[in-house]
């Protein structure tokens, strides 16, 4: 599969120990920016500082986003100001460096991810002036540099709710983030807009405003240091590379270093994301099944939802429980009204039930990508729609609307018997799982394109 490339603006360190290299210089950006690039899908490519505007701008052809990393102030030179008290160490050759890279993407429409002193020249490239301390911002402030664990996250944030950031944020207003900075967005430059704030007002986000469909995202503190603590920060890069695929034209690549050649067509896309999604399955599925201690071999069932009287789920519980296989495993995520003793009951007399409590949308999908078979024998729930997606064979109550939805690969439950015979097929031959999986897919693409759907409205 051929990943989006990313590359990442470096900064530059300098040899002042090793008596034999003494003096030399190394192109170099923290390891966390690697990190998440690449866990995410990505291929990382290091930016190194170049003067050249017209090499920085072939770089940039050869790139399918850019990722711009943080570092030391920002020249006030470049937004007319002299350097006031507070002004801490600054790199004038990176600015300038930066200042091409972003008008060369913004020139040739590559996705934008901008983080922390990335947002910040941003902001001075594209028309707008920064705090030089944020001690000269009016009013009194919050703590914006912390001492201690990189990804601990310490203060909250305000997300817009029109923003593509609260959609990251699995539509959570506040996020609490890590905080690493001293300066800070003043004026705002056109072509952006402010969609998070901090509980004093410093401008903790801001997405691209320009009808033009580039994406541009920027932030203010580090998700790549909370990339494998936060869910959050997880699918702020996640997104980044599903949009740099989303946005790859009909590609120009580069074909056995010497020559250019047309690979990408955009009917491939589709296939080029979905590639990518099984890959983040697998890995999420290797994660999941590790915590809960449960071999690959094994299979596992999941049901999910708030587990009432029209759930079914102690029916369900009833008929596993009679299922003699200790290499099948039930798992139950959801709220548990606390009159109904009888479901407490049944799990904990069979130790191959997991009950994990209630669950965010995110977490509820990574348990899913690491069962088998959703199973919902009682009333209806959009969660059966997420596990086709992720191509998982469904268990259902044949209701009306479910029978026009799936038709087939479904297993049908309307009873007790039905669960039963249900569950003791998939144990007496599992390779009927497969098949069914492979189909999901194809059904989940066929019922929620959007073009099918809006044809159903309007029928």
């Amino acid at each position: 599969m051929k990943k989006p490339i990313i590359g990442i603006s470096a900064s530059m360190i300098f040899e002042e120990k090793d008596e034999l290299f003494l003096g030399d210089k190394y192109s170099c950006v923290a390891h966390s920016y690697v990190d998440a690039i690449y866990k995410s899908g990505g291929i990382p490519v290091v930016l190194p500082i170049l003067k050249d505007v017209s090499a920085i701008r072939e770089q940039v052809k050869l790139l399918d986003g850019i990722v711009l990393s943080g570092g030391r102030d920002v020249d006030p030179h470049f937004y007319g100001e002299e350097p006031l008290e507070k002004l801490e160490a600054i790199f004038p050759e990176r600015d300038v460096h930066e200042t091409a890279l972003i008008k060369a993407a913004t020139d040739l429409k590559k996705p934008i991810f901008a983080i922390c002193r990335g947002m910040q020249i941003l902001n001075v490239v594209y028309g707008g002036t920064l705090y030089q301390d944020i001690s000269y911002a009016p009013g009194e402030h919050i703590k914006h540099y912390q001492i201690g664990t990189p990804y601990q996250a310490t203060h909250s944030i305000k997300i817009d709710k029109s923003s593509t950031l609260f959609r990251m944020a699995d539509k959570l207003e506040v996020e609490r983030v890590n905080s690493f900075h001293h300066q800070a967005l003043k004026k705002l430059a056109d072509g952006l807009k402010v969609v998070a704030t901090a509980p004093d007002g410093i401008i903790e986000a801001v997405e691209g405003s320009n009808e033009d469909g580039m994406f541009i995202l920027g932030v203010q503190f580090h998700p790549e240091m909370m990339y494998d603590k936060s869910t959050f920060a997880r699918s702020m890069f996640k997104r980044f590379i599903t949009i740099c695929l989303e946005s790859r034209p009909t590609d120009v690549i580069l074909k056995d270093g010497l020559h250019h050649e047309e690979e990408y067509k955009t009917k491939e896309i589709a296939d080029r994301i979905k590639e990518l999604e099984e890959e983040e399955k697998k890995e999420i599925r290797e994660k999941v099944r590790k915590e809960l201690k449960i071999s690959e071999e094994d299979l596992i069932l999941i049901h999910s939802g708030k587990l009432d009287k029209l759930k079914k789920t102690s029916e369900l519980l009833e008929e596993f429980s009679r299922i003699d296989n200790k290499k099948i495993h039930l798992i139950i995520i959801g709220s548990i009204p606390s009159e109904n003793t009888v479901i407490y009951n049944l799990i904990e007399k069979d130790k191959r039930i997991k009950y994990l409590g209630w669950k965010t949308g995110d977490e509820l999908l990574e348990y899913i990508c690491a069962s088998d078979v959703y199973m919902q024998p009682g009333s209806q729930s959009s969660t059966s729609l997420t596990a086709i997606c992720c191509g998982l064979p469904i268990l259902l109550y044949p209701s009306i609307s479910y029978k026009k939805m799936f038709d087939t690969n479904v297993f049908w439950a309307k009873d007790k018997s039905e669960i039963k015979e249900a569950l003791e097929k998939i144990v007496k031959n599992p390779n009927i799982l497969e098949n069914m999986s492979k189909r999901s897919y194809e059904i989940a693409k066929d019922i929620l394109d959007y073009k099918k759907l809006s044809a159903r409205l309007y029928i």
